[in-house]
C-alpha cells in the first residue's frame, strides 16, 4: 500500500519512475548549442559596442534558461 503503478502491456512503472522519467523529458538536449550561440552574440556585440573580443563580459542570461527553469520546447 502506498505505492502507486502504471502498469501497460506487462511494464511496471513505480510512481517515482514516472516522474523521474517526466523530469528527465523536460531536460534541454541543446545547452551545449545554446551556450555557443549565446557566447557568439555576445562576443559580437562586445566587439561593435565595448571594443572587446570577450564573450562573457558584459553579458547577463534571462528569463526562464538565466534562472535555470528553462525546460525543453520546439526549437525555431
Amino acid at each position: 500500500m502506498g505505492q502507486y503503478f502504471l502498469i501497460m502491456a506487462n511494464f511496471i512503472m513505480t510512481a517515482t519512475e514516472i516522474f523521474t522519467e517526466f523530469i528527465d523529458n523536460l531536460k534541454i538536449d541543446i545547452a551545449d548549442q545554446i551556450g555557443i550561440r549565446y557566447g557568439e552574440i555576445a562576443s559580437s556585440l562586445n566587439k561593435k559596442f565595448r571594443d572587446s573580443d570577450s564573450n562573457k563580459a558584459n553579458s547577463l542570461q534571462v528569463c526562464s534558461y538565466g534562472r535555470w527553469t528553462a525546460i525543453k520546447g520546439n526549437t525555431v
